[in-house]
Order: C-alpha cells, then structure tokens, then sequence
C-alpha cells in the first residue's frame, strides 16, 4: 500500500514546491503534539512529516508519484505486475529508502555538530563572565590596597623632602656589628634621639661622648645624613647604611607609581588586581624596611 501524501496535505499532483511546505506548516501546527495530545494526531503528525520530506525533494518525488501512479493504476484495474515492473519498484523503493535515511542522517549530524558548537560557546561565555565578576571583587581590593600604598608612599617621600638638619646630638654608644661569619660590619650609634649605622672606615671619627650633626626627617625621625669632622678633609656628610632610604628609596618610588597607575582611566578590572597584589607586597616590604630602620 502506498500512502496518498497529496491527499494528506489536501493537495493535487500539480502542487508547487512552495504549496506544499505552506500545507505542511499549516497541519503540523494544528496536529502537533505539543499542541494536540490525542493519539490519532501524533499518528497525523508523523505522516504530515514523511509528506513533506518526500514532496520536498524532485528526486524523492518523482519517484514516489511513479509508485503512486502505479499504485493507483493497480487498484483500478488489479493486473499481477510483471518482472520488469516488479525489478523497477524494488529499485525505486531502495533508493528512496536509502535516500531518505541519507537526508535524515546528514539532518541529524548537522543539528548535533550545531548543538555541541552552541554549547561550547554557552560553557565559554559562562566561564568569562564568572571571571568578569571574580576579578570585579579583585579590582575593589586592588584599589582600596592601591590607595593605601600611595598615601604611604607619598607621606615616606614628602617626609624625605622635608629632611632637614637638627640640634646636634651626644653620641651615648657605639658598637660594632659583626657578619654572621664574624666579619667586622658596619658600626651602630646611639644618640638620645636618633640610631644610625655607618660604614666601619667612618667609626675612627665618632666616638661616645663626641657631639655630633644629623639631617633627618620630621616625620619618621629616619636619619638621613650624619656630618663628621675629618683631619684632613674637614667636615664631611655620610649617609648611614641602614636608613630607610637607603635601602628602600627605589622600592617607595615604585611603589608610588604603582598605585597611582591602579587608577588610571579605563584599565581593565584584570590590570587593576594585579596591580593590588604588587603593592601590597610592595608595601609590604617598604613597612618592613619602616620597622627595621
């Protein structure tokens, strides 16, 4: 038995390409089962589908309208087929069935290959804006951390400025330091207000008791310069070894830069938390050289 699809779509063998995919969406519509749960629609829908799957193609159908024909020569006047006939429907039947399994196959691997490409993208688009927020919550730290060592910065720098010479001072001690391999090291002095160290060739000028001039800061009280008086050369200025800016003057200038970089106009939520993790180890270290100073 050969289905009529033309009488299933309500349509004739004259129907154009585009009558037919207008019936085919007009029926599924009104028997699909989203829409329609009776079980004779579902039955409906399959057909209106195999319809149009077959009517849509010329190859498709003009093979099926031979079996068609055919058929319906048959039911009219029911003569047993010939062999030849017989030979020719198997091939029409095989290619159509092949050719139908091909079209719906190939539907199948494109509809897959599109939903795993969709999906892929979903799962990336996911992660970025999982990153986006993460680092949106960095970037507020950043910036209260980079704040934070700007003002520090700019307070240990202006302070440094500021260095000015103060009252002399009575040198109370004095001791060498020595290396953890027992060399002789810089040479530490102690005054009512301030310590210093300076370098061992300079010790021979400074002793307990001697008065002695300083430039320090007003701030922090860091010892900038200590003037001595030399036989020879006449007063000169030493800067002492272990003073915060000694060794830390580069570090307080990087980290000024750094901090007023965080918040330059349209950086990145990314830029701007790496940039707080490097000042906060920036700070780090400068508060440090800070404590041991």
């Amino acid at each position: 038995m050969v289905k009529d699809y033309y009488k299933i779509l309500g349509l004739t063998k004259k129907a154009t390409e585009k009558e037919i995919k207008e019936a085919y969406r007009k029926l599924a519509k009104q028997y699909h089962p989203d829409t329609n749960p009776h079980p004779e629609a579902h039955e409906m829908f399959i057909d209106l589908k195999e319809a149009h799957d077959i009517l849509s193609d010329a190859d498709t159908r003009y093979l099926y309208n031979i079996r068609l024909t055919a058929y319906q020569n048959e039911q009219a006047a029911p003569l047993a087929p010939t062999s030849y006939q017989m030979a020719r429907r198997k091939r029409a039947s095989r290619y159509q069935r092949g050719h139908y399994q091909t079209r719906n196959y190939t539907r199948r691997k494109r509809y897959s290959h599109s939903s795993r490409q969709s999906e892929a993208a979903r799962r990336q688009q996911a992660l970025k804006r999982g990153a986006q927020i993460g680092f949106a919550y960095l970037a507020a730290f950043g910036k209260v951390v980079s704040a934070l060592g700007f003002l520090l910065a700019a307070a240990l720098l202006l302070d440094y400025m500021l260095a000015s010479p103060q009252p002399p001072e009575l040198v109370l001690s004095k001791s060498v330091q020595h290396s953890k391999f027992g060399q002789a090291g810089g040479v530490n002095y102690q005054t009512p207000h301030y310590h210093f160290q300076l370098p061992q060739s300079y010790g021979k000028y400074l002793y307990p008791g001697d008065g002695v001039e300083l430039k320090a800061t007003p701030v922090g009280k860091f010892v900038t310069k200590v003037f001595l008086h030399s036989p020879k050369v006449g007063r000169i200025a030493v800067p002492p070894i272990d003073g915060l800016y000694r060794s830390s003057l580069f570090l307080i200038i990087i980290l000024l830069l750094a901090s007023g970089a965080a918040f330059r106009k349209h950086m990145s939520n990314e830029i701007v938390s790496y940039l707080g993790l490097v000042n906060s180890l920036l700070m780090f270290f400068v508060i440090r050289a800070m404590l041991a100073a």
